[in-house]
């Protein structure tokens, strides 16, 4: 009892450094797993950000791994590419699309055209986007496609590209409508003939023209037909005639089918 008299303060002075050890110690550790879990979490927004650009090559698990991205977002990125592989392709494929540029326009379409079917289901969400540079490669894309595939698949892809007939944008409506022109659709006619109403760039050509001349020069192109350079004029041959108008493959041009005897 002396003993602990004695050395009672010596006790206490232990025991509450065994504690501030053992706070200490809870402490760091909870810190750590903090520091963890904050990496994690950044790790895991980077390869999100990566997924939304369509980045498929920063999505290599290797390469993660080697860069010390956490294992929860290399899982993220392999699952990724396992299920949403050729949609990120295409997603990553479009968003390097400078529209400012004919060359990128080309490139970008023959990257697309070059993934082949697989393709498909991806261009065809991107035409749902609200991104209308997005849905216009996508709408180029598709009917590139449609030229190398089967009938039956052709008028799927047709029956997609029809879509972009009521595009909220004017010359998105006219890209669809000359794309389906040149496949023997009538339907692009009467989107075509609406092409008079706009004095927007059409930058399918080189170089751009106006929308109305566009209209013009492709009713022109596509038909045998004489026609006034106005809208009320086509728009009456169309009225007229509509119902009667078939495609000559040989000619690859609309003809009127009463014509024929």
């Amino acid at each position: 009892m002396d003993f602990l008299r004695k050395n009672l303060l010596v006790i206490i002075l232990v025991l509450v450094a065994v504690i501030i050890i053992i706070a200490n110690v809870f402490l760091f550790i909870n810190f750590q797993a903090k520091q963890k879990q904050n990496k994690i979490s950044q790790d895991i927004q980077q390869v999100q950000q990566f997924i939304d650009l369509g980045n498929v090559a920063a999505l290599d698990p290797v390469k993660l791994r080697s860069q010390g991205f956490d294992e929860q977002a290399v899982d993220l990125a392999e699952k990724t590419l396992q299920e949403k592989g050729p949609e990120l392709e295409v997603l990553g494929i479009i968003n390097s699309y400078n529209e400012k540029t004919s060359e990128s326009r080309v490139q970008t379409l023959e990257k697309l055209s070059a993934l082949g079917e697989i393709a498909i289901p991806a261009l065809t969400k991107q035409i749902d986007s609200p991104i209308s540079k997005n849905r216009y490669i996508a709408y180029r894309a598709v009917a590139i496609l449609a030229d190398k595939v089967s009938p039956e698949k052709r008028k799927e892809l047709l029956d997609i590209l029809k879509k972009g007939l009521t595009d909220s944008e004017p010359v998105l409506r006219l890209t669809n409508s000359l794309l389906l022109l040149s496949f023997g659709e009538k339907d692009g006619i009467p989107i075509m003939i609406t092409g008079f109403d706009y004095k927007d760039l059409i930058m399918d050509t080189e170089p751009p023209i106006m929308a109305d001349s566009f209209a013009q020069i492709i009713l022109n192109l596509y038909t045998n037909e004489v026609v006034a350079d106005n809208k009320l004029a086509w728009q009456d041959w169309w009225d007229k005639n509509k119902e009667n108008i078939i495609w000559d493959e040989q000619q690859k041009k609309f003809i009127i089918q009463t014509n024929l005897k």
